[in-house]
């Protein structure tokens, strides 16, 4: 990272409709690989709502940053959702090779910060893959970011977010805000999961819940979809900066 963080050098984002020069011209620095999921959410909400709502958060903060945005990865670690069918999914350790390898081309072409995108909560191998790059290629700061690391700056524009897990308030608000044609009748009384989320490692979400939805789908709406939208870009950028300044601090080019 040539630069520091608060300093926005290409408010423009780069995508693979870009060709290699233009790439090289615009100094980019920054790759962002999203990694999104089809799998079951519900009868209301399609099966890649994960996927499509990984882009739009990509290509929102790569505008901020002048990133290389990558198209969204479909596929990754689905595995609890696997008895509903169109649910597909890749074992943890084949997600975690492929991060890794996407690390490895990103290193090799002389980016210098990748960015891994997840809203997919089963994707627990991210956590220990971006740990071990970051000893492997020490020229490349790879930041792991996920819905976690900026729930709390959304959380507050939902009713019940407690039992928000899947397909619930937010992410169909989500989806009313910005996908609204492919968003289905919610059906009455479909949250029926009263197991700890933790049950999941446990069980296959058809086992724990009749219809596959764990939240309050009922109380979504496209103004809450804005709002955690707009939240949850602020709160990102945010937390980016933060890393970014402590990899200048600690580890000074």
């Amino acid at each position: 990272m040539a630069t520091g963080p608060s300093e926005r050098r290409n408010p423009t984002k780069l995508t693979c409709r870009n060709t290699a020069t233009e790439l090289e011209e615009a100094t980019c620095d920054t790759m962002i690989l999203p990694i999104g999921a089809i799998e079951q959410h519900g009868g209301h909400l399609p099966l890649g709502t994960d996927w499509l709502l990984v882009q739009q958060w990509a290509d929102r903060i790569g505008e901020v940053l002048g990133a290389y945005v990558l198209p969204a990865m479909p596929i990754s670690s689905s595995i609890e959702h696997r008895l509903r069918k169109g649910t597909v999914y890749v074992r943890a350790a084949t997600l975690g090779r492929l991060v890794e390898d996407m690390a490895e081309c990103a290193a090799s072409s002389g980016f210098r910060r990748l960015i891994v995108l997840s809203v997919h909560g089963g994707n627990w191998i991210l956590k220990p893959t971006v740990r071990q790059l970051n000893r492997d290629y020490p020229q490349l700061a790879t930041v792991l970011l996920e819905l976690t690391h900026v729930s709390s700056a959304y959380v507050g524009h939902l009713e019940q977010p407690d039992c928000d897990i899947h397909a619930g308030e937010m992410e169909t608000s989500l989806m009313l805000h910005l996908y609204p044609e492919l968003v289905h009748e919610v059906e009455a009384d479909c949250m029926d999961a009263p197991y700890p989320r933790e049950y999941m490692d446990y069980f296959d979400t058809s086992e724990l819940t009749r219809s596959g939805v764990w939240g309050r789908p009922e109380l979504a709406s496209t103004e809450k979809g804005e709002a955690v939208l707009r939240s949850i870009e602020e709160a990102a950028l945010q937390y980016l900066d933060k890393v970014e300044t402590a990899f200048h601090r600690l580890r000074p080019r």
